[in-house]
């Protein structure tokens, strides 16, 4: 599994995308509609929205959803490869 950071230190958020807010999602590869919800809720100010997919198999069992914990850093590495979220 990769590390992929979760905190956003603003000031050096800033340095790499010019004060312009960039929102990252990780969805399930199976829902079909997450990407327009969020992009519903968008402000209208230009933020940039993001998005990778997860591949879930449609089953709640542990042994699946531990798999699938297994694979949410490679998702996150995909967002934006080598660039930076924040604002």
């Amino acid at each position: 599994m990769s590390n992929a950071s979760s905190v956003i230190d603003r000031k050096e958020a800033d340095k790499h995308t010019n004060g312009v807010t960039r929102i990252g999602l990780i969805a399930l590869a199976s829902d079909p509609t997450v990407e327009a919800e969020f992009r519903r809720m968008l402000p209208a100010d230009g933020a940039q929205f993001f998005v990778s997919r997860v591949y879930y198999a449609n089953d709640c069992r542990a042994e699946q959803l531990r798999a699938m914990a297994d694979r949410i850093g490679d998702a996150a590495l995909l967002i934006l490869p080598g660039q930076r979220l924040g604002s």
